[in-house]
């Protein structure tokens, strides 16, 4: 295991498995983060159109004091001081306004799609969780491999150094021997940064630098998907894809928006009831104190006529957008479907290279032991030793990265067809050890 440096932004925690770096991940991840509070700031829209259905009701107060001196018509003059005090309360409520009810009905979808995007969102960070976290588990592999690699090179180099000394080999040998320990060591300094790298993308999920995982057992067993038809999974995908649901509400949203344009043609009523009690008070000169109080209750009709053509520009473009939407509903379809069956096989597939690779790794033993013995006897070189060697750890890192990516094909069509959860990666951490 590699020593990671630890920022001081970040602090390091011992993580047990593949469940608990996913739960670091959900209160940290700023992506996840990001798409709730977009969700919140749309499901906020949707209030604010509600609110044009409702009462509005507003109240106003004033207060004025005003003094003077006046002249009457014989030529008399007097002081004035009055003051007035004005109170008014006034409700107003739509009746009829087609618009208010198109533009609820766009909102709910809007506040639909920010909803299948969250989903969306939350079933990529499972996925981004078990990328992130069995890349550690293959670099870590690698990683071992390549020092492996590297002892056997340096043991075969201080051997064939050896024999060089007391003459049973050629100056060729040492030469073979150490360009593939040189080789080893530049492969061991690669494996480590791309080790070091996949730590960083982990932390950079879960905002911890993480100490060790827990790595997958060596005896894992492996079942094609259920069902085993990948026609079955695309239409599983093209009826619960969240992207694809969210699509089909963006496109409801729009087809709402289209009439809501249209609506500018249509007359509006709305009605009014106001209350307003207003008082005057003349201390001085003729002005005698009055108090007024006044209720009305009415009805405002407004019917558009002409706007210069902006509502029919305004509904032509809302139809462009309409037809935008459509097409990247089609568009993603098509996405999904192809990811869908892409990723059914892949796992097909993987299983067989899992199987593959796993033979591999014991016939390269195998191989590599014959090549050991034969050297011995001198029926076989230190160059077919090297290759060898290089063919069983090459073998080795194949079969690890085999497994891991075989994982994530199983997820990734669990993901496509709109299927993945939680339990998914629970599977996964029983894997573990």
């Amino acid at each position: 295991m590699l020593a990671i440096v630890v920022a001081t932004s970040f602090s390091s925690v011992k993580a047990e498995d593949l469940i608990d770096i996913y739960q670091l991940a959900i209160q940290n991840d700023p992506l996840l983060s990001q798409e709730e509070s977009r969700f919140n700031s749309v499901s906020e829209t949707q209030r604010q159109v509600l609110a044009n259905l409702l009462p509005s009701i507003s109240a106003s107060a004033s207060y004025t004091d005003s003094s003077g001196n006046s002249t009457t018509g014989d030529g008399s003059q007097f002081a004035s001081d009055t003051q007035t005090e004005s109170i008014r309360v006034t409700l107003d409520q739509t009746i009829y306004d087609h618009s208010d009810y198109t533009r609820l009905d766009s909102a709910k979808s809007s506040s639909l799609q920010a909803e299948a995007n969250l989903v969306a969102a939350r079933q990529d960070l499972i996925i981004r969780v078990a990328e992130r976290y069995l890349a550690v588990l293959t670099n870590e592999d690698a990683f071992r491999f390549s020092e492996a690699e590297l002892k056997a090179n340096q043991r075969q180099l201080e051997q064939a150094e050896q024999r060089y000394e007391v003459g049973l080999t050629a100056i060729t040998d040492v030469h073979e021997a150490r360009a593939s320990f040189d080789r080893s060591r530049a492969n061991l300094i690669v494996a480590q940064n791309t080790l070091d790298d996949s730590f960083e993308a982990l932390s950079e999920i879960t905002a911890q630098y993480i100490d060790n995982l827990d790595p997958l057992q060596e005896e894992v067993l492996f079942t094609p998907p259920v069902p085993a038809d990948p026609n079955a999974w695309v239409q599983q995908a093209l009826s619960e894809n969240p992207s694809v649901q969210a699509r089909k509400y963006a496109v409801d949203a729009q087809f709402y928006t289209i009439r809501t344009q249209r609506a500018g043609h249509l007359p509006s009523i709305v009605a009014n009831a106001s209350y307003s009690d207003r008082t005057n008070d003349g201390d001085l000169g003729p002005f005698a104190t009055t108090n007024a109080d006044d209720i009305s209750f009415g009805f405002t009709v407004s019917i558009p006529i002409y706007a210069g053509g902006s509502v029919s520009s305004q509904t032509r473009q809302a139809r462009y957008d309409h037809e935008v939407a459509m097409q990247r509903l089609e568009q993603e379809q098509r996405t999904v479907t192809r990811s869908t069956r892409n990723n059914y096989r892949s796992v097909i597939a993987g299983i067989s290279q899992v199987e593959a690779f796993s033979q591999s790794v014991v016939s390269a033993t195998s191989a590599l032991e014959a090549t050991e013995a034969g050297f011995e006897v001198g029926t076989r070189t230190i160059v077919d030793v090297l290759q060898s060697q290089q063919l069983l750890f090459q073998a080795q890192r194949d079969y690890s990265r085999a497994r891991h990516d075989l994982l994530l094909d199983e997820l990734r069509l669990e993901a496509s067809a709109g299927q993945i959860d939680e339990e998914d990666l629970k599977k996964i951490n029983m894997m573990l050890r």
